[in-house]
């Protein structure tokens, strides 16, 4: 909850309190005296608030608080005013978040006593304008921190530390060392730790979020988590190594972690903590190991033993048990926010700016908007109906657009400079519907539109894109949170005036009469300055609601119909003074839906790379890419990242067709070859989006498994091609950091690896295995692969669990020996019978010559023995001393039955396959026989 306070805080003695009058009472605003902070406590001026179950429960069930009235709310964030004795290490003006313990004990150092309830302590409390908080509970965020993403910290990571690491109260935490103390980053490398509800909890902070960013700085791994998969992309990118399906079954589950896991699993934080999941994390935790519930412990009695510990985590930070820990906490929290190593989950969208207000300034045309509601109780989803003007009104102005234009044009100008009505009597009442009435007649592009253009309609809804604003009155009794909520629903001031403008470019011929070329030569005159106002005062176009997705749509229409029907348009939005490229790249990161998604995405790739409309495509070729395109297009990507990231999501979460999310993929493509022609400083933001990556192995897998009519020989080509795609770019970006950014490429395999690369690669290779290209990509990802870690011995835990892949080597071997067209033995290649390449004009294998296919397989089967060396369980996620062979092939060694019978499902596809020595000679060459094929000894 944001919270915005017109006051000046050095003449204020009294501040407004939102106060629960009585047990079980209502809400009021009333007013309380400014507290003054005391030893070792800041005086913070509340920016936000966060909501929390504590809050409402309290009112509801009269619980926690004993003295009224009373002020409620613990997690804020804001600005110090002022500081109280023995505080140095904050000063009046740093931006900080504090979090205001809610119930029970904590030690008040100043006056050396035992405090109870603290939401009894209105001056400590968040629901008003200046609260107290304790010095050294209290952290400074960075600038780039939104109040509302900080308010939504303190609580969760409150629960998540103190869960795991607070050692000073055993009977409610795990125990183990804090990462952020001196010898505990890091400390559990290798161990594996489980989440069940990666992302449960309200907020950017849930602390399962939390906990498993934690985790990883910790050093667990695999970081196994429960979520809905909507979620796998955010919660990888934060640490995880594997995200599970919630809706699963508690066997499916313990089956899943099993083949993920076979180290014992001492650590568990359930953040559910219903009955289900409570039994599925005991039966899941080893002998000695800690499970940490958020609720009461309701395990079935049957299952229990001694030797595991169960402890409900007890998050009041100021509890003297706790205060230690906390305290601990707090020091370290600034340089972790600001490291980044402590990050949100989710992005919040910029608040929306604050309505005019009811009068009609010089700058300020006002259009009023009544309200209805649907409901009388506030939710976030309540839809608001917005009433501009009555039938009558839109009736009177239709009929008024067609036969008096000079009137059209003074009513457009009601509220400018002086006016508050014009000769005719119109008022700011009137301005909606006659807006409308001119977007109608500019839509239909008859006789009558072309008159309102020879009087200069063009010119007033130019001025309405720079000017107009909305008024929303309150309905009688309205609160001021619906109001608010209102505010984010309605669309902004200029949206009205652009619809008409868009609606006149739409309807220009391709011919245009001297009317249409006198409204082209307007609008191209005033384009830059509407452009420079929309990036500026944004008003509600960048809020995820529905109703704000054409606002952003229309001006990526505007420009695409504008483009097509004067292509001179684009000298002047590749001028460097033009915002309409980073307008539109902004609107493209915050669009919510398809409609939006795919207005800007066709508009921008229009721009970028023309490839349908014949003049553009000539005006393009006439006149290349500015050299600072991808500069611009970053100023409206801030960060840079975000715009890697917008298009992950785009890419799997926001477009539902499959013809759209190539659009996206190809767009993606764009990008990166532009990043790579013209911005290589930003490639490590690129290299780093979790978002992106993610996503592409997602949609990768997802075209990999796409079910294709048979027959449909286009539609499998597309799919085989989508995946291909992404696997080039992978080897693209690998191999450029081998060569050019070194220092990275451990970095951005790690991502890879956190981003299901090899699971997503077993599900794609044996469907695109065949496709041109493909092998020769696999080929420049195994080497960088193999070339980490013969460099860099260090990295091998990042690739524990990840192989053998049977199915992916199996593809890679049959595609070498067996011709794909005709299912019969390859012929041997003269690579093979001569152990020469034949190479093209760049030094590279030429086509034909099958070295990729036969060398593809040998590179990969030289990765697999790197990471999974002899002697240890085939198993790919157990590490155990082998003791045994497979029964079938004698082959493959495993540590147990338990482990060959859990990997069966896996390696019959390799069974009987039998990789000999390397033949002398040979460059590395292997002999192979597989079973049912007669193939000749590779070398031989």
């Amino acid at each position: 909850m944001r919270i915005q306070w017109p006051v000046i805080f050095s003449f204020l003695q009294q501040q407004n309190a939102l106060l629960l009058n009585s047990r079980q009472g209502s809400f009021s605003v009333g007013t309380v005296a400014v507290p003054v902070p005391g030893p070792n406590e800041v005086l913070i001026r509340v920016e936000a608030v966060a909501l929390n179950p504590i809050d409402w429960k309290i009112q509801a069930y009269g619980m926690v608080v004993k003295t009224y009235p009373a002020v409620l709310g613990s997690d804020i964030a804001g600005v110090v005013e002022q500081v109280g004795l023995n505080v140095t290490a904050f000063g009046p003006g740093d931006r900080v978040c504090v979090w205001i313990a809610w119930h029970g004990l904590w030690l008040a150092e100043a006056e050396g006593r035992i405090t109870q309830g603290v939401l009894g302590v209105n001056e400590h409390s968040g629901f008003q304008q200046y609260s107290l908080g304790y010095d050294e509970l209290t952290a400074q965020i960075p600038d780039w921190m939104a109040f509302e993403e900080a308010a939504t910290m303190p609580l969760g990571l409150a629960t998540a530390s103190l869960g795991l690491y607070n050692a000073y109260n055993p009977h409610t935490s795990a125990g183990l060392l804090p990462p952020w103390e001196p010898t505990g980053r890091g400390r559990y490398s290798g161990k594996p730790f489980v989440a069940l509800g990666g992302s449960s909890s309200v907020g950017h902070y849930g602390e399962n979020s939390l906990v498993i960013q934690l985790a990883k700085l910790s050093g667990f791994s695999p970081i196994i988590t429960t979520a809905s998969l909507y979620n796998a992309p955010s919660l990888l990118a934060l640490g995880a190594t594997h995200v599970l399906d919630r809706h699963l079954a508690p066997e499916t589950l313990r089956a899943q972690i099993g083949n993920i896991t076979s180290e014992a699993i001492e650590t568990i934080f359930d953040a559910v903590s219903i009955s289900e999941t409570q039994n599925l994390a005991y039966d899941l935790l080893a002998p000695g190991g800690s499970l940490v519930l958020v609720l009461q412990d309701i395990i079935e009695e049957k299952r229990k033993s001694a030797d595991r510990r169960v402890v409900t985590v007890d998050g009041r930070i100021h509890y003297a048990p706790s205060r230690a820990m906390g305290v601990s906490l707090y020091a370290a929290l600034s340089d972790l926010l600001e490291n980044g190593e402590i990050q949100k989950a989710f992005h919040l969208r910029p608040p929306p700016r604050a309505a005019c207000a009811l009068c009609c300034s010089l700058q300020c045309l006002l259009l009023p908007v009544a309200l209805c509601l649907a409901s009388s109780s506030l939710a976030m989803s309540e839809q608001f109906y917005f009433l501009t003007h009555t039938p009558e009104q839109a009736a009177k102005w239709d009929d008024i657009a067609r036969t008096d234009p000079e009137r059209v044009c003074e009513t457009l100008d009601v509220g400018f400079e002086t006016k508050t009505t014009n000769r005719w009597g119109d008022s700011a009442q009137d301005v909606y519907p006659c807006y409308e009435a001119t977007g109608k007649l500019a839509r239909e592009g008859t006789a009558e539109w072309h008159r309102l253009l020879d009087v200069g309609v063009a010119e007033k809804l130019c001025d309405g894109v720079l000017q107009a604003r909305v008024y929303v009155p309150p309905l009688p009794g309205m609160s001021e949170e619906r109001q608010r909520e209102a505010m984010r629903q309605v669309r902004s001031g200029h949206f009205v005036a652009l619809d008409a403008i868009c609606h006149a470019v739409c309807s220009v011929s391709k011919t245009p009469n001297e009317s249409e070329r006198k409204f082209l030569r307007t609008l191209k005159q005033r384009w830059p300055e509407m452009m420079k106002h929309l990036w500026d005062s944004p008003q509600n176009t960048l809020r995820p609601e529905s109703s704000h997705a054409i606002e952003r749509a229309v001006v990526a229409k505007i420009v695409a119909r504008l483009t097509h029907a004067d292509p001179s348009v684009m000298s002047m939005i590749d001028a460097d003074f033009d915002m309409t490229l980073p307008l539109l790249t902004r609107y493209f990161i915050h669009a919510t839906e398809e409609r939006d998604t795919l207005y800007l995405l066709e508009c921008i790739t229009c721009l970028t790379t023309p490839i349908v409309d014949k003049d553009l495509i000539k005006h393009r070729k006439l006149h290349p890419l500015p050299k600072t395109w991808l500069s611009r297009m970053m100023g409206g990507s801030t960060p840079p990242r975000k715009i890697f990231d917008r298009c992950g999501v785009h890419l799997t979460q926001t477009m539902k067709k499959e013809e759209d999310a190539r659009m996206i993929m190809d767009f993606i493509i764009t990008l990166l070859q532009l990043v790579n022609d013209q911005g290589p400083e930003f490639a490590n933001d690129l290299r780093q989006s979790a978002s992106l990556w993610t996503n592409m192995f997602i949609f990768m897998r997802r075209a990999a498994e796409r079910k294709i009519e048979p027959g449909d020989k286009a539609a499998d080509a597309r799919a085989k091609r989508a995946a291909a795609n992404v696997i080039g770019l992978t080897a693209n970006w690998m191999h450029s950091c081998f060569f050019q950014s070194p220092d990275q490429l451990k970095v951005f395999v790690e991502l890879c690896i956190r981003a299901d690369f090899f699971n997503a690669l077993d599900a794609t290779v044996p469907r695109v295995v065949a496709t041109e290209g493909v092998t020769q990509q696999l080929t420049r990802i195994i080497f960088c692969l193999d070339s980490l870690l013969s460099k860099d011995p260090s990295t091998s835990p990042l690739f524990k669990g990840q192989l053998p892949r049977p199915r992916t080597f199996h593809a890679l071997l049959i595609h070498a020996y067996i011709d794909p067209r005709t299912r019969s033995l390859r012929t041997p290649s003269e690579f093979v019978r001569t152990g020469q390449v034949r190479r093209d004009a760049k030094g590279l294998p030429a086509v034909g010559s099958n070295f990729f296919d036969e060398s593809c397989w040998q590179m990969w089967h030289a990765l697999e023995k790197r990471v999974k060396s002899g002697g240890v369980c085939a198993r790919r996620v157990c590490d155990e001393r082998a003791t045994a062979r497979c029964s079938k092939c004698g082959q493959a060694q495993y540590c147990g039955q338990d482990c060959q019978k859990k990997d069966w499902k896996e390696h019959k596809i390799m069974c009987g396959v039998k990789i000999h020595d390397e033949v002398p000679n040979s460059g590395g060459l292997h002999r192979v026989t597989i079973p049912g094929i007669n193939a000749p000894p590779v070398g031989g």
